[in-house]
């Protein structure tokens, strides 16, 4: 459910406010898209605000974005007190797959 939820939020969060604001002024119906938004499941919360928190993190450079280092994970995850090896495992995993994701739809957005 993270990857609907990012991939959501990067396609239609900027202008979801607006397109609700639009369809309230001219009494049309919501978009499919904004009207089938994913939510995000119970315990994911905490992965995915660690998602957006580590965006900073990134390096970027004339080959675009990097994958979000793992020397920033360890420090978010110390700070946070994931010290358990398994949760540790299990949110490199997590935040791994959903930056894949990430980066995925930004260079697909740059070859357009």
């Amino acid at each position: 459910k993270l990857k609907e939820v990012l991939l959501y939020e990067l396609k239609q969060g900027p202008h979801e406010e607006r397109i609700r604001e639009q369809a309230r002024r001219t009494n049309m119906p919501l978009p499919k898209a904004i009207l089938d938004k994913p939510d995000l499941h119970p315990g994911l919360e905490f992965y995915y605000k660690g998602f957006w928190d580590l965006m900073a993190d990134r390096m970027t450079g004339m080959n675009g974005s990097s994958m979000i280092r793992y020397t920033a994970m360890s420090v978010w995850m110390n700070d946070h007190d994931l010290l358990d090896g398994d949760e540790r495992d299990r949110f490199k995993i997590i935040i791994t797959n959903i930056d894949m994701v990430y980066l995925e739809y930004v260079r697909s957005k740059e070859k357009k």
